[in-house]
């Protein structure tokens, strides 16, 4: 009785082996990210005079109009518990040729849903 459970024991562990080294041997290819798509600063809708300079944050409340907009010198958290649609605005760029990292949050039961948008005027980036 004794040699037929380690018999059954001995067989699962075989047929365990088995199979992983059949799936270690499995070549699981990644889907390549696909680079960012960037869309003209002219299209972010937000004033010149307000956008971030290079390496710095900024909030913009779309909801709220310029002269509503809290002046701030970066993503403070206070501005990030405020429960209103905003917009994270990155300038990962230079003066001359900046670049924005646009995260859209927009409120939702239980928190945000968030959208990562990409402006620049120097054409497609990617290339």
């Amino acid at each position: 009785m004794k040699f037929d459970a380690m018999t059954s024991f001995l067989r699962s562990s075989i047929c365990v082996l088995w199979v992983m080294v059949l799936l270690q041997g499995c070549n699981v290819q990644k889907t390549p990210k696909a680079p960012p798509l960037y869309y003209p600063i002219s299209l972010l809708k937000v004033p010149k005079t307000f956008l971030p300079k290079p390496k710095k944050c900024m909030v913009w409340f779309p909801d709220f109009s310029l002269a509503n907009q809290p002046y701030t010198d970066g993503c403070d958290s206070g501005f990030l518990e405020n429960r209103s649609h905003k917009w994270l605005i990155m300038n990962t760029g230079s003066q001359e040729q900046p670049i924005y990292k646009v995260t859209q949050l927009v409120p939702v039961e239980g928190g945000f849903n968030a959208k990562l948008l990409h402006f620049s005027d120097q054409g497609n980036l990617n290339e």
